[in-house]
Protein backbone atom coordinates (compact mmCIF):
# COMPACT_ATOMS: atom_id res chain seq x y z
CA UNK A 1 0.00 0.00 0.00
CA UNK A 2 1.62 3.24 -0.97
CA UNK A 3 1.78 5.98 1.25
CA UNK A 4 -0.66 9.31 0.38
CA UNK A 5 1.74 11.89 -0.91
CA UNK A 6 5.10 10.96 0.71
CA UNK A 7 7.48 7.63 0.88
CA UNK A 8 8.34 6.17 4.00
CA UNK A 9 11.57 7.51 4.12
CA UNK A 10 10.16 10.51 5.24
CA UNK A 11 11.58 11.88 8.78
CA UNK A 12 9.70 15.05 9.10
CA UNK A 13 10.60 18.74 9.48
CA UNK A 14 14.16 20.47 10.10
CA UNK A 15 14.36 21.93 13.43
CA UNK A 16 16.96 24.78 12.53
CA UNK A 17 17.50 27.33 9.99
CA UNK A 18 14.70 28.89 7.75
CA UNK A 19 12.18 27.67 5.55
CA UNK A 20 8.92 27.73 4.06
CA UNK A 21 5.93 25.78 6.35
CA UNK A 22 2.27 25.65 6.58
CA UNK A 23 1.24 27.03 9.88
CA UNK A 24 -1.58 26.97 12.68
CA UNK A 25 -2.24 27.01 16.21
CA UNK A 26 -4.37 23.90 17.78
CA UNK A 27 -6.49 24.61 20.79
CA UNK A 28 -6.10 22.33 23.81
CA UNK A 29 -9.61 21.02 23.21
CA UNK A 30 -12.32 19.72 21.42
CA UNK A 31 -10.68 16.43 20.73
CA UNK A 32 -10.69 16.35 17.65
CA UNK A 33 -9.19 19.41 15.26
CA UNK A 34 -9.14 20.12 11.21
CA UNK A 35 -5.53 22.00 10.16
CA UNK A 36 -7.57 22.77 7.04
CA UNK A 37 -7.07 26.84 7.26
CA UNK A 38 -3.46 26.36 8.32
CA UNK A 39 -1.42 29.27 6.33
CA UNK A 40 1.91 29.27 4.22
CA UNK A 41 4.50 31.60 6.16
CA UNK A 42 8.07 31.45 7.42
CA UNK A 43 9.56 29.76 10.64
CA UNK A 44 12.92 30.69 11.58
CA UNK A 45 14.85 28.74 14.31
CA UNK A 46 17.39 31.36 16.28
CA UNK A 47 20.23 30.77 18.11
CA UNK A 48 19.11 31.70 21.77
CA UNK A 49 16.62 28.12 21.10
CA UNK A 50 13.69 30.01 19.98
CA UNK A 51 11.64 30.38 17.38
CA UNK A 52 10.08 32.63 15.18
CA UNK A 53 7.03 32.21 13.12
CA UNK A 54 4.45 35.27 11.64
CA UNK A 55 5.76 37.81 13.39
CA UNK A 56 5.74 36.10 16.79
CA UNK A 57 8.86 34.94 18.65
CA UNK A 58 7.96 31.86 20.96
CA UNK A 59 10.52 29.68 23.28
CA UNK A 60 10.12 25.55 22.96
CA UNK A 61 8.73 23.36 25.48
CA UNK A 62 8.38 20.26 23.31
CA UNK A 63 8.35 19.00 19.85
CA UNK A 64 6.09 16.32 18.85
CA UNK A 65 6.98 14.45 15.67
CA UNK A 66 5.08 11.30 13.63
CA UNK A 67 7.12 7.80 14.90
CA UNK A 68 9.02 6.32 12.32
CA UNK A 69 10.19 2.45 11.33
CA UNK A 70 8.83 0.01 8.94
CA UNK A 71 5.73 -0.21 9.61
CA UNK A 72 5.15 3.74 11.05
CA UNK A 73 5.68 6.14 8.27
CA UNK A 74 6.57 9.49 9.43
CA UNK A 75 5.25 12.91 7.98
CA UNK A 76 6.62 16.23 7.09
CA UNK A 77 4.57 17.70 9.94
CA UNK A 78 4.92 18.37 13.89
CA UNK A 79 3.98 20.30 16.54
CA UNK A 80 5.67 22.53 18.65
CA UNK A 81 4.39 22.76 22.13
CA UNK A 82 5.42 26.41 22.83
CA UNK A 83 5.98 27.86 26.53
CA UNK A 84 2.65 29.37 27.80
CA UNK A 85 0.65 26.26 25.90
CA UNK A 86 0.32 27.31 22.46
CA UNK A 87 -0.03 24.05 20.23
CA UNK A 88 1.97 25.58 16.59
CA UNK A 89 1.03 22.72 13.90
CA UNK A 90 3.63 22.73 10.86
CA UNK A 91 3.60 20.96 8.08
CA UNK A 92 5.48 20.80 4.73
CA UNK A 93 4.26 22.97 2.12
CA UNK A 94 2.93 20.03 0.16
CA UNK A 95 1.36 18.30 2.54
CA UNK A 96 -2.69 18.17 2.21
CA UNK A 97 -3.38 18.61 5.91
CA UNK A 98 -7.35 18.20 4.62
CA UNK A 99 -6.83 14.87 4.45
CA UNK A 100 -6.29 14.48 8.61
CA UNK A 101 -7.59 15.06 12.12
CA UNK A 102 -5.15 16.01 14.91
CA UNK A 103 -6.38 14.27 17.68
CA UNK A 104 -5.94 16.12 20.84
CA UNK A 105 -5.09 14.76 24.08
CA UNK A 106 -7.57 14.26 27.12
CA UNK A 107 -7.80 18.03 28.77
CA UNK A 108 -4.95 18.91 31.19
CA UNK A 109 -3.20 15.87 30.96
CA UNK A 110 0.57 15.52 30.45
CA UNK A 111 0.54 16.82 26.69
CA UNK A 112 3.37 14.64 25.17
CA UNK A 113 1.10 12.76 22.34
CA UNK A 114 -1.13 13.73 19.92
CA UNK A 115 -3.16 11.40 16.96
CA UNK A 116 -2.81 11.71 13.28
CA UNK A 117 -6.15 10.11 12.16
CA UNK A 118 -5.94 9.75 8.17
CA UNK A 119 -9.76 11.35 7.11
CA UNK A 120 -9.42 11.43 3.17
CA UNK A 121 -12.76 11.17 1.57
CA UNK A 122 -13.26 7.45 0.15
CA UNK A 123 -10.47 6.27 2.06
CA UNK A 124 -10.80 2.44 3.19
CA UNK A 125 -10.63 1.55 6.89
CA UNK A 126 -7.62 -0.40 5.85
CA UNK A 127 -6.29 2.79 4.46
CA UNK A 128 -7.40 4.83 7.75
CA UNK A 129 -5.88 2.59 9.71
CA UNK A 130 -2.34 2.54 8.12
CA UNK A 131 -2.00 5.87 7.67
CA UNK A 132 -2.86 7.22 10.83
CA UNK A 133 -0.54 8.30 13.50
CA UNK A 134 0.84 9.44 16.42
CA UNK A 135 2.73 12.49 17.27
CA UNK A 136 5.62 11.99 20.50
CA UNK A 137 7.61 14.30 22.29
CA UNK A 138 10.86 13.11 20.01
CA UNK A 139 10.27 9.74 20.68
CA UNK A 140 10.19 7.49 17.88
CA UNK A 141 9.75 4.05 19.57
CA UNK A 142 8.97 3.09 23.51
CA UNK A 143 11.09 2.19 26.20
CA UNK A 144 9.49 1.68 29.54
CA UNK A 145 11.68 0.92 31.83
CA UNK A 146 14.85 -1.42 30.42
CA UNK A 147 18.47 -1.83 30.48
CA UNK A 148 20.52 -0.27 28.28
CA UNK A 149 23.51 -2.39 26.27
CA UNK A 150 26.33 -3.24 29.08
CA UNK A 151 24.66 -3.72 31.86
CA UNK A 152 25.66 -6.10 34.04
CA UNK A 153 23.62 -8.36 35.33
CA UNK A 154 23.84 -10.61 38.45
CA UNK A 155 23.72 -14.39 37.74
CA UNK A 156 25.01 -17.73 40.22
CA UNK A 157 28.18 -17.28 37.38
CA UNK A 158 29.05 -13.82 38.18
CA UNK A 159 27.67 -10.52 36.14
CA UNK A 160 26.63 -10.99 32.63
CA UNK A 161 26.05 -7.98 29.91
CA UNK A 162 22.28 -8.04 29.53
CA UNK A 163 22.49 -8.61 25.64
CA UNK A 164 23.94 -11.56 26.63
CA UNK A 165 21.00 -13.42 27.84
CA UNK A 166 18.33 -15.04 26.64
CA UNK A 167 15.81 -17.22 28.00
CA UNK A 168 16.24 -20.04 30.06
CA UNK A 169 19.22 -18.49 32.06
CA UNK A 170 19.56 -18.38 35.63
CA UNK A 171 19.69 -15.30 37.17
CA UNK A 172 20.19 -14.09 40.56
CA UNK A 173 16.90 -12.69 42.83
CA UNK A 174 16.57 -11.10 45.81
CA UNK A 175 13.91 -10.45 48.58
CA UNK A 176 13.48 -6.92 50.29
CA UNK A 177 15.17 -8.81 53.34
CA UNK A 178 18.37 -9.19 50.81
CA UNK A 179 18.02 -12.74 50.47
CA UNK A 180 19.30 -14.75 47.40
CA UNK A 181 17.75 -17.42 45.56
CA UNK A 182 17.81 -18.00 41.80
CA UNK A 183 15.34 -17.78 38.70
CA UNK A 184 14.72 -18.59 35.34
CA UNK A 185 14.86 -16.25 32.78
CA UNK A 186 11.45 -16.35 30.88
CA UNK A 187 12.30 -13.83 27.93
CA UNK A 188 14.78 -10.87 26.65
CA UNK A 189 12.84 -8.14 25.04
CA UNK A 190 15.20 -6.24 22.82
CA UNK A 191 14.20 -2.91 21.43
CA UNK A 192 15.27 0.24 19.84
CA UNK A 193 14.57 3.76 20.68
CA UNK A 194 15.53 6.96 19.19
CA UNK A 195 15.14 10.57 20.68
CA UNK A 196 14.75 13.33 18.11
CA UNK A 197 15.18 16.10 20.39
CA UNK A 198 16.99 15.18 23.58
CA UNK A 199 17.36 18.57 24.82
CA UNK A 200 13.56 19.52 24.90
CA UNK A 201 12.42 15.68 25.62
CA UNK A 202 14.90 13.94 28.58
CA UNK A 203 11.82 11.30 28.76
CA UNK A 204 14.05 9.15 26.07
CA UNK A 205 16.99 10.03 27.54
CA UNK A 206 18.86 7.21 28.92
CA UNK A 207 20.31 7.60 32.48
CA UNK A 208 23.61 7.27 34.05
CA UNK A 209 24.14 5.72 37.28
CA UNK A 210 27.74 6.70 37.83
CA UNK A 211 29.54 4.38 39.65
CA UNK A 212 29.41 4.57 43.78
CA UNK A 213 26.48 7.41 42.53
CA UNK A 214 24.53 5.20 45.81
CA UNK A 215 27.23 4.27 48.26
CA UNK A 216 30.54 3.12 48.13
CA UNK A 217 30.38 0.66 45.33
CA UNK A 218 26.98 0.73 44.13
CA UNK A 219 26.58 0.70 41.27
CA UNK A 220 30.49 -0.75 41.22
CA UNK A 221 30.49 0.77 37.60
CA UNK A 222 28.42 2.86 35.57
CA UNK A 223 25.26 1.70 34.97
CA UNK A 224 22.69 3.07 32.02
CA UNK A 225 19.08 2.28 32.26
CA UNK A 226 16.10 4.39 31.15
CA UNK A 227 14.11 7.10 33.30
CA UNK A 228 11.42 4.96 34.13
CA UNK A 229 13.58 2.17 35.76
CA UNK A 230 13.37 1.53 39.38
CA UNK A 231 16.01 1.08 41.25
CA UNK A 232 15.29 -0.56 44.99
CA UNK A 233 16.36 1.26 48.01
CA UNK A 234 15.74 1.70 51.77
CA UNK A 235 13.07 -1.18 51.21
CA UNK A 236 10.71 0.72 48.15
CA UNK A 237 11.64 1.01 44.60
CA UNK A 238 12.28 4.75 42.98
CA UNK A 239 11.76 5.16 39.59
CA UNK A 240 15.60 6.48 38.19
CA UNK A 241 14.38 9.71 36.94
CA UNK A 242 13.43 10.77 40.29
CA UNK A 243 17.13 10.58 41.32
CA UNK A 244 18.21 12.77 38.30
CA UNK A 245 20.90 15.23 40.23
CA UNK A 246 22.99 16.15 36.43
CA UNK A 247 25.62 14.96 38.43
CA UNK A 248 26.29 11.33 39.73
CA UNK A 249 23.27 10.14 38.27
CA UNK A 250 22.46 12.29 34.97
CA UNK A 251 20.22 12.34 31.57
CA UNK A 252 22.51 11.29 28.73
CA UNK A 253 21.44 13.72 25.92
CA UNK A 254 24.37 12.71 23.54
CA UNK A 255 22.57 9.33 23.09
CA UNK A 256 20.14 9.44 20.87
CA UNK A 257 19.76 5.65 19.06
CA UNK A 258 20.16 2.92 21.08
CA UNK A 259 18.87 -0.54 22.04
CA UNK A 260 17.10 -1.31 24.96
CA UNK A 261 16.44 -5.19 26.80
CA UNK A 262 13.55 -6.08 29.61
CA UNK A 263 14.09 -9.19 31.40
CA UNK A 264 10.97 -10.89 32.10
CA UNK A 265 10.68 -13.34 34.68
CA UNK A 266 7.57 -15.81 35.83
CA UNK A 267 7.42 -13.28 38.45
CA UNK A 268 8.60 -9.65 39.06
CA UNK A 269 11.54 -9.69 41.01
CA UNK A 270 14.58 -7.70 42.59
CA UNK A 271 17.38 -8.34 40.84
CA UNK A 272 20.49 -6.74 40.67
CA UNK A 273 22.75 -4.81 37.66
CA UNK A 274 26.48 -3.75 37.86
CA UNK A 275 25.90 -3.79 42.02
CA UNK A 276 22.73 -2.17 42.12
CA UNK A 277 19.57 -3.81 43.79
CA UNK A 278 16.81 -3.00 40.58
CA UNK A 279 14.19 -4.84 39.19
CA UNK A 280 12.93 -7.10 36.03
CA UNK A 281 10.59 -6.26 33.76
CA UNK A 282 6.80 -5.48 35.42
CA UNK A 283 4.29 -5.57 32.52
CA UNK A 284 2.16 -2.69 33.63
CA UNK A 285 -0.01 -2.55 30.51
CA UNK A 286 2.78 -0.34 28.95
CA UNK A 287 2.10 -2.97 25.95
CA UNK A 288 5.71 -3.28 25.30
CA UNK A 289 5.11 -7.13 23.92
CA UNK A 290 1.68 -6.35 22.47
CA UNK A 291 3.11 -6.83 18.76
CA UNK A 292 6.16 -9.65 19.83
CA UNK A 293 4.68 -13.02 19.05
CA UNK A 294 7.67 -14.56 20.29
CA UNK A 295 5.95 -13.88 23.80
CA UNK A 296 2.67 -14.68 24.96
CA UNK A 297 2.92 -15.13 28.45
CA UNK A 298 1.95 -11.31 28.00
CA UNK A 299 -0.10 -11.34 31.28
CA UNK A 300 -1.10 -7.35 32.85
CA UNK A 301 0.54 -6.84 36.71
CA UNK A 302 0.10 -4.12 38.55
CA UNK A 303 2.65 -2.04 41.03
CA UNK A 304 2.26 -2.99 45.18
CA UNK A 305 -0.24 -6.27 44.00
CA UNK A 306 2.17 -7.83 42.10
CA UNK A 307 5.30 -6.09 42.11
CA UNK A 308 8.58 -7.80 44.12
CA UNK A 309 8.59 -4.98 46.39
CA UNK A 310 6.35 -1.72 46.95
CA UNK A 311 6.56 1.71 44.57
CA UNK A 312 6.73 4.99 46.34
CA UNK A 313 6.89 7.77 44.57
CA UNK A 314 6.09 10.57 47.57
CA UNK A 315 7.92 13.46 47.93
CA UNK A 316 8.24 12.98 51.44
CA UNK A 317 9.96 9.52 51.33
CA UNK A 318 12.41 10.14 48.21
CA UNK A 319 13.70 13.29 48.83
CA UNK A 320 15.37 12.51 51.79
CA UNK A 321 17.13 9.99 49.34
CA UNK A 322 18.12 12.70 46.79
CA UNK A 323 19.64 14.91 49.13
CA UNK A 324 21.71 12.24 50.55
CA UNK A 325 22.94 11.20 46.86
CA UNK A 326 23.59 15.14 46.65
CA UNK A 327 25.54 15.19 49.78
CA UNK A 328 28.05 11.82 48.06
CA UNK A 329 29.04 14.36 45.67
CA UNK A 330 29.50 17.44 48.12
CA UNK A 331 31.76 14.93 50.09
CA UNK A 332 33.81 13.47 47.15
CA UNK A 333 34.13 17.12 44.81
CA UNK A 334 34.45 19.12 48.14
CA UNK A 335 31.47 21.51 47.06
CA UNK A 336 28.79 22.67 48.09
CA UNK A 337 26.30 20.97 45.88
CA UNK A 338 24.78 19.18 48.89
CA UNK A 339 23.35 22.90 50.21
CA UNK A 340 21.50 23.32 47.17
CA UNK A 341 18.34 25.51 47.10
CA UNK A 342 15.64 23.65 48.62
CA UNK A 343 12.61 24.93 46.40
CA UNK A 344 9.15 24.15 47.98
CA UNK A 345 7.13 25.65 45.16
CA UNK A 346 6.59 28.46 42.29
CA UNK A 347 4.32 31.04 41.94
CA UNK A 348 3.78 32.39 38.28
CA UNK A 349 2.58 36.24 37.73
CA UNK A 350 -0.21 36.72 35.76
CA UNK A 351 -1.88 38.72 33.17
CA UNK A 352 -5.42 38.72 30.78
CA UNK A 353 -6.12 38.24 27.55
CA UNK A 354 -9.23 39.26 25.56
CA UNK A 355 -10.63 37.58 22.22
CA UNK A 356 -9.11 40.58 20.23
CA UNK A 357 -5.50 39.98 21.17
CA UNK A 358 -5.04 42.75 23.99
CA UNK A 359 -2.90 41.48 26.94
CA UNK A 360 -4.34 43.36 30.22
CA UNK A 361 -1.43 43.75 33.10
CA UNK A 362 -2.42 43.25 36.81
CA UNK A 363 -3.01 46.81 38.01
CA UNK A 364 -2.34 46.32 41.56
CA UNK A 365 -2.37 43.28 44.17
CA UNK A 366 -3.69 42.64 47.67
CA UNK A 367 -2.24 39.54 49.62
CA UNK A 368 -3.02 36.70 46.93
CA UNK A 369 -5.53 39.11 44.90
CA UNK A 370 -4.86 40.25 41.59
CA UNK A 371 -6.61 43.35 40.28
CA UNK A 372 -7.57 43.39 36.54
CA UNK A 373 -9.18 46.27 34.57
CA UNK A 374 -10.51 45.56 31.66
CA UNK A 375 -12.31 46.85 28.52
CA UNK A 376 -16.18 47.13 27.94
CA UNK A 377 -15.61 44.36 25.10
CA UNK A 378 -13.79 41.70 26.25
CA UNK A 379 -16.30 39.43 26.57
CA UNK A 380 -13.89 36.08 27.11
CA UNK A 381 -10.35 36.00 28.50
CA UNK A 382 -7.63 33.81 29.19
CA UNK A 383 -5.57 33.85 31.71
CA UNK A 384 -2.03 33.83 30.75
CA UNK A 385 1.69 32.88 33.11
CA UNK A 386 5.06 31.49 32.13
CA UNK A 387 4.72 27.59 32.72
CA UNK A 388 6.65 25.39 35.30
CA UNK A 389 7.03 21.62 35.39
CA UNK A 390 7.51 20.48 39.25
CA UNK A 391 9.76 17.54 38.49
CA UNK A 392 12.35 19.73 36.73
CA UNK A 393 11.94 22.97 38.36
CA UNK A 394 11.31 22.31 41.88
CA UNK A 395 12.98 19.15 41.95
CA UNK A 396 13.03 15.10 40.37
CA UNK A 397 11.67 14.31 43.57
CA UNK A 398 8.31 15.76 43.22
CA UNK A 399 6.28 13.38 40.93
CA UNK A 400 4.52 15.59 39.17
CA UNK A 401 5.25 15.93 35.12
CA UNK A 402 2.52 18.62 34.27
CA UNK A 403 2.79 21.68 32.68
CA UNK A 404 2.04 24.28 35.59
CA UNK A 405 0.20 27.37 34.80
CA UNK A 406 -1.38 29.79 37.85
CA UNK A 407 -3.47 27.98 40.50
CA UNK A 408 -6.14 29.85 40.27
CA UNK A 409 -9.02 30.17 43.25
CA UNK A 410 -11.83 32.48 43.27
CA UNK A 411 -12.68 35.24 40.79
CA UNK A 412 -15.05 37.89 41.18
CA UNK A 413 -16.31 40.77 38.55
CA UNK A 414 -17.07 44.10 39.57
CA UNK A 415 -18.75 46.33 37.09
CA UNK A 416 -20.38 49.91 37.49
CA UNK A 417 -23.93 47.67 37.84
CA UNK A 418 -23.31 44.93 40.03
CA UNK A 419 -20.73 42.40 40.65
CA UNK A 420 -20.75 38.47 40.56
CA UNK A 421 -18.12 35.34 41.11
CA UNK A 422 -17.21 33.79 37.86
CA UNK A 423 -16.86 29.96 38.68
CA UNK A 424 -16.58 28.27 35.46
CA UNK A 425 -13.20 26.79 35.75
CA UNK A 426 -14.11 25.66 39.14
CA UNK A 427 -17.27 23.80 38.32
CA UNK A 428 -16.98 22.55 34.62
CA UNK A 429 -14.98 19.27 34.06
CA UNK A 430 -13.28 20.21 30.52
CA UNK A 431 -12.11 23.77 30.19
CA UNK A 432 -10.05 24.80 27.90
CA UNK A 433 -6.46 25.58 29.01
CA UNK A 434 -7.09 23.93 32.91
CA UNK A 435 -6.03 21.30 34.10
CA UNK A 436 -8.36 18.35 35.61
CA UNK A 437 -9.86 19.60 38.84
CA UNK A 438 -7.96 18.23 42.08
CA UNK A 439 -10.44 19.94 44.96
CA UNK A 440 -13.36 22.26 44.93
CA UNK A 441 -11.92 25.59 45.68
CA UNK A 442 -8.95 25.71 42.74
CA UNK A 443 -7.11 24.77 39.80
CA UNK A 444 -4.16 24.86 37.67
CA UNK A 445 -3.66 26.40 34.19
CA UNK A 446 -1.72 24.89 31.72
CA UNK A 447 -0.11 28.74 31.03
CA UNK A 448 -3.03 29.94 29.36
CA UNK A 449 -6.82 29.41 31.10
CA UNK A 450 -9.17 30.32 28.88
CA UNK A 451 -12.48 32.41 31.04
CA UNK A 452 -15.01 31.95 28.35
CA UNK A 453 -17.82 34.87 28.88
CA UNK A 454 -16.11 36.80 32.03
CA UNK A 455 -17.82 40.01 30.79
CA UNK A 456 -21.42 38.99 29.88
CA UNK A 457 -22.86 42.56 28.76
CA UNK A 458 -21.17 45.65 27.96
CA UNK A 459 -20.92 47.70 30.97
CA UNK A 460 -19.13 51.27 31.47
CA UNK A 461 -16.62 49.40 34.29
CA UNK A 462 -15.14 46.05 34.70
CA UNK A 463 -12.87 45.13 37.32
CA UNK A 464 -11.67 41.66 37.60
CA UNK A 465 -9.92 39.90 40.68
CA UNK A 466 -8.55 36.47 40.76
CA UNK A 467 -7.17 34.96 43.44
CA UNK A 468 -3.62 33.28 42.58
CA UNK A 469 -2.95 30.65 45.13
Amino acid sequence: MALPQLDEQAVGLPTSGTYEVQYTILADAPYNQSAANAKLTKITYNADGTFTIDGVTRSVQYILKTSIGPYSPSYPVMMIKATGGANILLAAPGFDLSKWIFVMPTMGSFQTGVGMSYVAAGATEAEKNTYSRGMYAGVAGWTGKCFLAGALIATPNGQVPVEELSAGDEILCFDCEGNKSVSIIDYVYKGKNQNWFPDFNTESCPVVIKENAIADGIPNSDLTVTPEHCIFIDDFFIPVRMLVNGDSIYYDKSTTDYDFYHIYLNNHSIIEANGLRTESYLNDNSGVFEEDALYQNNIEHEWNINSAANLNTSAEFVKPIYFRIIERISIKQGSDKGRMEDKTSIKNDISLLDQNGRIFECLRKNGNIHIFHVKTDSHDMAIQSNVFVPSDDIGPFIDDRRNLGALIGKITVFSDQDSHTYDKHLQEDAVVGWHSKENTHSRWTSGSGKLEGIISKKDNFNIIAIEVL
